[in-house]
Formats: C-alpha cells, structure tokens, sequence
C-alpha cells in the first residue's frame, strides 16, 4: 500500500510539473527582454513585466495554491525589489490586487507580447516628445497586464504611476488602449518622474498631491492639446465648490484616504470621480493663462500654494 500510495504521489508531482511546462511551452513569450532606447544624452529602459504574470497564472493552473501568496511571491514583491531594493513597498497597494481571472489574464499577456512592437513604438514616441520639450533623468518603464478592479474602459486601456526611483509603471488593456492613450499617461508619468527627481515627494501634503496632477496633465495637454481624457473635465460650478472647500479643509493632510476621497468620489460628501484631476487643471489652465511666458521648468518647481494664489479664481485661507 505505501509503494502504491508514494508511486500515486509522484505520478501526480510528475503530471503537475509536466502540465505547468506545457503551459509555458504553449505561451514562449516573444518579447522578454528589456530594451532601451535614447533621447540625445537621456536614456529610457523599456521592460515587458509580463514573464512574471505567467509565471502566477502556471502555477495557479498546476498547483491551484493559496493565490494571494503566489501573486505576491511571484509578482509583487519580484517588482518591489527590483525598483524600491526592497519587497515591502507593495503590499496592500490597490493597483495589486490578486488576478482570480487567470484565462482572461492570460488572454491578455499573449495580446500584449503579440502587440508589443506597436506599444513599444508608441511609447518611444510619446517619451520622445516628452524628453525633447523637458530633458530630465533615465527613467524605466515597466509594462504590466491591466488586471485592476476598476475597468479599463474609464481609463481609455492604459493606467500609470510613477516613483520617486525614477521608474513608471503602465497597466495597459490590449483591447482597450490606443497609441494616443498611450502617449498620453506616459507623458503624464514622465511628468511626475521629473517633478519627484527635482523635490522631495515624501513632504507631499493633499494640496501637492493634487497641484502635482494638474501639472502632469497641463504638461500632457501642452504636447497633446486635441487629445481628450475624462479626468481633465471641468467640474460644475456646485462640484466645484464642494470639492474646493474639501481641499481647503484638508490642504495639509497625510492621509492617503482623503486623496482617495478625491480620486475616486464620494457620494455621501459630494465629490465626483477624479476630482483632484479635474479641479487641478481647472487651476492650472487659468494659471498658465495669467502667466502665459511662465517656462514648463518654472511652474513645474513653483509651490501649490503659488500656483493656486496665481490663478486668480481659487484662493486659500
């Protein structure tokens, strides 16, 4: 019995081991390397982050163990390390939450390795034009499978954020994004990796945190300015109110829920979705009008508190 119960333990360890080979036997992903590129004397490294992704969706189909683990161990804290040199930063992070979805995931990664000349050239270009009108750092780009809980579609296919480690990260939807949606966050991210490389993001009250979008957007605007996105909308003159005495009340807060009130709305106090980008470019837009001479490098570096006081419209306690 017990020779019949290990030989049943390794021919399931063996059929287990095999399945997951097949798995990434039948996905050989074509574009695995990082590549790089430059702009004059300004380096960008652009890295497909989809090999861990696969390795999740394998396992999962193979061993079908805990999954919020296996995300973690596999995904996570591999990208944790790799930008922050630690495996901490992303724990509890919204934009990693665990896929449960694995065909549609890996549906997705095939789409994007499949699609992955044209994303890479659209990036080029937006970085590109980005570099050429605000010279900065080197900066990497990391390519990430859009697996979020909000949909895809509200974003036009394409989600970012940037670090104070000189890396951007884009969650893109390989049937949702565009070449303009994708110009377009990188040269907003880019924004962002230049501003936290010329200042401390670390001291970032509400009020930086806000200003700090609507300098990225205006920056996006000014290379694309027939390109429409949603969360640059005006708010109505009642929404804006609200969400401005909101601001007011909170300027200097820390705390990351009153940034999420903002960005993604609250019914019970009246503020709609992406508040904190509408109402900055609201700021900005009648900022750059008053001082149409102003550099990209002045109101970049110029303090929240100046640029709202700028904009004649909008004024602080």
């Amino acid at each position: 019995m017990r020779v019949c119960l290990l030989a049943f333990i390794v021919f399931l360890a063996g059929c287990t081991q095999s399945s997951k080979m097949e798995l990434e036997k039948q996905i050989a992903l074509k574009n695995d390397a990082p590549e790089k590129f430059s702009v004059d004397q300004q380096e960008f490294e652009i890295i497909p982050f989809y090999r861990p992704y696969l390795d999740y969706v394998s396992e999962q189909h193979s061993i079908k163990g805990n999954r919020d683990e296996a995300f973690s161990s596999l995904v996570v804290q591999p990208l944790s390390k790799e930008i922050y040199g630690n495996i901490y930063s992303f724990q509890n992070d919204l934009f990693f939450t665990t896929p449960t979805k694995l065909d549609k995931l890996q549906e997705k990664i095939i789409s994007l390795d499949e699609q992955h000349k044209e994303i890479s050239a659209a990036l080029k270009e937006g970085l590109e034009d980005a570099a050429n009108l605000f010279p900065a750092e080197d900066f990497k780009i990391y390519l990430i499978p859009y697996e979020l809980e909000y949909e895809s579609v509200d974003m036009q296919g394409v989600l970012g954020f940037a670090t104070d480690q000189g890396a951007m990260v884009l969650f893109i939807d390989p049937e949702q994004y565009t070449t303009e949606s994708l110009k377009q966050t990188a040269v907003h991210e880019y924004h962002h990796l230049v501003f936290m490389g010329m200042s401390d993001s670390r001291n970032y009250d509400l009020l930086d945190k806000v200003m700090m979008e609507g300098k990225a957007d205006a920056f996006a605007h000014a290379l694309y300015p027939d390109y429409s996105v949603p969360w640059i909308e005006p708010l109505s003159p009642e929404s804006t109110e609200i969400v401005w005495s909101f601001i007011e009340e909170n300027q200097y807060s820390i705390n990351r829920d009153d940034n999420y009130i903002l960005q993604f709305g609250s019914s019970l106090e009246g503020i709609p979705q992406w508040s904190n980008y509408r109402i900055a470019f609201q700021i900005m837009t009648e900022f750059l009008k008053n001082h149409p001479q102003m550099t990209i490098e002045e109101w970049t570096m110029m303090p929240a508190v100046d640029i709202v006081e700028g904009s004649d419209r909008f004024k602080l306690d």
